[in-house]
């Protein structure tokens, strides 16, 4: 037993030696996969030394080429080992890297960064996004939540504290009012009084705070409005344009339709046969359609044809109520036609 062991750690090294150079060849002709094992072989120290900086090369080739492993592994590497700030900014590189793509565990991770940052309205949106599919992204998403009610309600405390301790030395007259007061004995009046003052404070200070919240309403307002606006336009463009499509295809569908018309009415050869009413009215209507009398299709595409020119030819469709009736009458000849 010892034997085995003491040779399997003389043939171990040569083993894994080999090893790492065949990924190394691999990696070094760009192979991604083999980029990735090689870097988390130098990470964990498997048959090679431990070497961060080459984990992080070849993990970085690996993650360049497109190899979402890779890069959520060079993320935790840049977050365990920060030698300063750079290093959390390639951090969140990858993670927003991994999250647009609609990598879960990155969105989650990301919002954990920057909730341990305190960059709460970062963390939020990453923790909002992720919590349809993650539990740990819903609970750090409520737990956001909860840190800026906390903030919110300390800062307003703090403004009440702050404007109390203000009223109460805003003025040497303040001062002086219990002291005469005392001396002539109406301390019901400058109490009466001190009240007053500090709803006084509280409601100019309401008011700015209301005046400032109605501005900031009014500017996120301008901007919607804005933005409607635009968008009103780029729809009002599409619609133009499809209308003169349409338009152009009415035009080409009638001169068709007027060139048949032209040949009909035209007289051929001698010796060829004169056409039925029947069959000349089956011609105008497949003209009007854009079909070969001799091929006429059946029932359901010409039906289908049928709502593709009344989007043409229908009045609220800039057409008129007489090519609508003309459109309505080919329509009667063709099927007629069809179903004998």
């Amino acid at each position: 037993m010892k034997l085995f062991a003491f040779v399997f750690l003389l043939i171990s090294p040569l083993y894994f030696a080999g090893s790492v150079e065949d990924l190394t060849a691999k990696a070094q002709s760009q192979d991604t996969l083999a980029q990735y094992q090689l870097g988390q072989r130098y990470l964990h120290g498997e048959g090679v030394d431990v070497s961060v900086n080459e984990a992080i090369y070849w993990l970085e080739q690996a993650a360049i080429s497109g190899n979402p492993e890779a890069a959520f592994s060079l993320a935790n590497i840049y977050l365990e080992h920060p030698a300063n700030s750079e290093q959390t900014d390639r951090a969140l590189y990858w993670l927003t890297t991994l999250s647009v793509s609609g990598d879960t565990e990155a969105q989650v991770k990301i919002g954990h960064v920057y909730e341990r940052l305190n960059r709460l309205d970062l963390a939020k949106i990453w923790y909002q996004v992720a919590a349809k599919k993650s539990e740990k992204a819903q609970n750090g998403y409520e737990r956001i939540l909860q840190k800026q009610f906390n903030a919110q309600r300390a800062k307003q405390i703090s403004s009440i504290d702050h404007l109390e301790e203000t009223v109460e030395h805003s003025s040497p007259e303040t001062k002086r009012l219990p002291e005469t007061a005392s001396k002539l004995g109406d301390n019901n009046d400058d109490e009466f009084l001190y009240v007053s003052l500090l709803l006084t404070c509280l409601l100019v200070s309401g008011s700015v705070w209301h005046k400032k919240k109605i501005k900031k309403l009014n500017q996120q307002s301008n901007a919607l409005d804005s933005h409607a606006h635009k968008e009103s336009l780029s729809l009002k463009h599409q619609v133009q344009d499809q209308e003169k499509t349409i338009q152009q295809q009415k035009r080409q569908l009638e001169t068709l339709y007027r060139q048949f018309k032209k040949l009909q009415a035209s007289k051929g050869a001698p010796s060829r046969p004169q056409s039925s009413p029947q069959e000349h009215n089956i011609a105008l209507a497949c003209a009007l359609f854009g079909f070969d009398p001799s091929n006429v299709p059946d029932s359901k595409e010409i039906k289908v044809r049928y709502k593709q020119l009344c989007k043409i030819y229908h009045p609220d469709r800039q057409g008129t109520q007489e090519e609508m009736k003309r459109l309505n009458t080919a329509l009667k000849v063709i099927l007629s036609n069809v179903n004998k």
